[in-house]
């Protein structure tokens, strides 16, 4: 028996999510069947309510997790198929006896890399000279984000995005609780036509005009990226996920891996590392990375310190830094080794050439290279 987690109608996966065991518990025996296997994909890594999180200006709210390690699942194996490097780790903070299996798949995002992307041969084409030293493309709100802009807002050959407006309930939620709008910014989509913006500023637009625009947005967004992220030198990525305990590579991370960027990560602890252990090379060269085991409040203060120091790096000074050899090389690999992951999309899983596959070979697929993918993390 599969589940995707939090999708679906059953009414045992809505309601896994809540702090209610006696509710969930009698949801699941209405669905435990001779099945001997049941098997989780999940492809977010934020569920570890009632754990406390390192930020409090952040809480957890799920209990998916915990309901999966405290449920009387009848002796059933029970799986949780996770892109969480820290799950083996997190487990063990709930402190409670369970016989739940994860399995690493580090590689859960790379279908919507992949979409996110279509229009990439275009941008490869396009013989651009570079004008920004560092870029960052920043979407859904987040602390992270905003202490991370608030910090290099207006600073020279810096250029960004912050359009945190994703979805209806992102839009609602900016203008009810006092969004950062002097934060606000868009680029320049590739296959977006400027005519068909709204004709006034971002800062300046309402709700009412950033539903109209919605459509053109998300079709935007899935299919490149903005003219100044291919104008610009590095890329600095604010992942989904900082100050959770998981450890997530979304398609953010992997994006600068295609179009052959170097990168720095405000991201989840040890996420450079784990990037590291998938095969990619990090650019020693021009990152101190040694922050990434480090406190919420240390790794954004390297991270801001570095970056600041690139941004006064005259930018013919550093296109010929990128023309080294050595340098191309590395670049070169990552692009190659990102080729060769698995772009298996979990949903896949439950569409109609998926659902011809048993649960072993399903199980077989997901556990491939899992000693490569566990390593020691402790919070």
């Amino acid at each position: 028996m599969r589940f995707y987690l939090p999708a679906g109608n059953d009414d045992f996966i809505l309601g896994i999510r809540d702090n209610n065991h006696q509710a969930n518990q009698a949801l699941l025996d209405k669905i435990l069947n001779n099945d001997a296997n049941m098997i989780f994909f999940d492809g977010e890594s934020d569920r570890f309510s009632p754990l406390k999180t390192s930020d409090d200006r952040y809480e957890y709210t799920d209990y998916t997790l915990y309901n999966l390690l405290t449920l009387d699942f009848k002796g059933k194996d029970v799986y949780y198929i996770t892109g969480d490097f820290n799950i083996h780790s997190n487990i063990e903070r709930f402190e409670v006896d369970s016989n739940l299996k994860p399995l690493i798949y580090p590689e859960v995002c790379m279908p919507q890399l992949l979409r996110n992307t279509r229009d990439r041969q275009h941008a490869y084409k396009m013989k651009l000279d570079l004008k920004y030293n560092v870029v960052s493309l920043n979407c859904t709100r987040k602390p992270h984000r905003i202490d991370l802009l608030r910090a290099l807002q207006g600073k020279e050959r810096f250029v960004y995005s912050y359009y945190p407006f994703e979805d209806e309930d992102q839009i609602n939620s900016f203008f009810e609780n006092d969004g950062e709008v002097e934060l606000l910014n868009e680029l320049t989509e590739l296959n977006e036509n400027p005519m068909e913006r709204q004709g006034m500023p971002l800062k300046e637009r309402g709700r009412d005009e950033l539903m109209n625009e919605w459509d053109l947005k998300q079709q935007s967004r899935e299919e490149s990226v903005p003219l100044e992220y291919i104008q610009s030198c590095i890329d600095l990525i604010t992942e989904a996920y900082c100050i959770s305990a998981g450890t997530v590579l979304t398609e953010k991370s992997f994006k600068p891996m295609l179009y052959k960027k170097p990168f720095i990560i405000l991201g989840p602890r040890y996420i450079h590392q784990s990037l590291k252990n998938i095969g990619f090379k990090l650019y020693d060269e021009l990152f101190d990375y040694s922050f990434d085991d480090k406190p919420y409040k240390e790794r954004i203060d390297s991270v801001i310190t570095q970056v600041k120091g690139i941004l006064k790096i005259p930018i013919k000074v550093l296109i010929k830094f990128f023309h080294d050899k050595s340098f191309s090389e590395k670049m070169d690999h990552n692009y190659k080794v990102l080729d060769k992951l698995q772009h298996i999309d979990m949903i896949d899983m439950f569409r109609e050439e998926g659902l011809t596959k048993s649960d072993a070979e399903v199980l077989e697929i997901f556990n491939k290279d899992q000693d490569k993918y566990v390593f020691d993390i402790r919070r």
